[in-house]
Parts: C-alpha cells; structure tokens; sequence
C-alpha cells in the first residue's frame, strides 16, 4: 500500500524530531518540497557547526592574548617586587650603618673629654720619685691606669704608642723633626719621641676609626 504525502512528511519529522540519522532512501521516498524543506535545515545545521568552530578559536586565540598579558603583569609584579626588597635591604643597611656612626662618634667624643685625664695620668707616672712612700703611691695610680687601659682594649680603643716606629701620617702628628748626621741606618722618618699617645678605636669588622693622632717627633737625614 503506497504512503502517502502526509504520512512521508510525518516520518521524516519524526526522523529529525528523534535525531534519528537521515539516509538517502528517506530524501528518494518522500516530496521534493519536503526533500528541500530537510536540505536547508541540514546546511543550517552545517553552518551553525562552522560558527561554532569559529567561535571556540576566536575564545581560544582570546584566552591565549589574556595568559600572555597576564604572565607579563606578573613578570611586572616580579620585577616591582625585587625592586622594593632591594630597595628595602639597602634602607636596613643605610639604618644599620648611620646607627653604627653615631655610636662610634658618640664614644669617640666621650673618649676625647676623657683623654686629658689619662695624660696627666701620664705625666704623673713619668716623674722620678725616690720617696718610698711616693713611690707606692704612684704604683697605685699605675696600676689604676693599666686597668683603665685594658678596658678600652677589650672595647676595641687601642693605644697608639709608636716609638721608633716608621711614621704614618694616616695615625700620627709629626709636630717636630731632627736631623741626625750620625744616621748611618737611613733612619729617616723613624719616631724618635712620642709626645702624646694616640688612639684608635676598632670595631668587630675591623673598621678603624682615629679618636687622637699620636704627637711624635721623626727623625730627618741631614742633607
């Protein structure tokens, strides 16, 4: 029994309405104007396919734009970053060393109100006593001022004492010179008397800092 139209046109919608495959034997047996009718809904269905082709790589070419621009924001973030730490590292180490200079400038100062004291000091101790009990007394003030002494040396405040010592004008004040005839040695430049001793303190890295040049006389060859 032969179909008819109306029943061809419901089998196929009933094909498309299932998404059932649609095979050449369907377009054969049914109404050109149904066959064209499923022709264009198949091109419509090949072109919203290419569309969507299009658009999954214009998502992806856009996704690929938006991870470079944000691996170089955080390239930027990177750079910014070490900039300010070494920048802040800098900060710690201009802090640590201005700390480091006042505390050194502050001894220093007490150090030169305190040195006019060790040189009388001095003074004293080089005097030639014969008085017994003179003499105990002055070994008293001796020992008090090696005392003193040792305890700028364990704060790293030494003493400049630079007889017969080549002169060095970097810790010493040639404030006189001699001219020996007799200098047989080339002696020239050598410290023959200290006037007045120097100091120099030292910290724990070794930095020197000159508190008071050591006042010497130096030895000159006679021309």
């Amino acid at each position: 029994m032969q179909e008819t139209q109306q029943e061809k046109e419901a089998y196929l919608n009933e094909k498309v309405s299932s998404e059932s495959k649609i095979t050449p034997q369907d377009f054969s047996s049914m109404p050109s104007a149904t066959s064209e009718k499923i022709s264009v809904g198949v091109e419509k269905d090949s072109q919203d396919e290419e569309g969507l082709s299009e658009n999954i790589v214009g998502n992806s070419d856009s996704s690929n734009k938006e991870l470079e621009q944000k691996d170089e924001e955080n390239a930027e973030l990177q750079d910014a970053l070490l900039r300010e730490r070494a920048e802040f590292i800098n900060f710690r180490r201009r802090i640590a060393q201005d700390r480091k200079k006042q505390i050194n400038d502050t001894v220093a100062s007490f150090l030169n109100e305190l040195l006019p004291v060790f040189d009388n000091i001095d003074q004293v101790l080089a005097v030639k006593v014969e008085d017994e009990e003179v003499k105990k007394f002055v070994k008293g003030i001796e020992m008090i001022r090696g005392n003193i002494a040792k305890i700028l040396n364990n704060k790293g405040i030494n003493v400049i004492s630079p007889l017969s010592e080549k002169f060095d004008p970097q810790v010493m004040e040639a404030i006189a010179t001699e001219e020996d005839k007799e200098d047989k040695e080339n002696q020239e430049h050598i410290v023959k008397e200290v006037y007045q001793l120097g100091y120099v303190m030292e910290d724990e890295e070794g930095e020197r800092q000159l508190i008071r040049p050591a006042r010497v006389r130096v030895a000159k060859t006679a021309n």
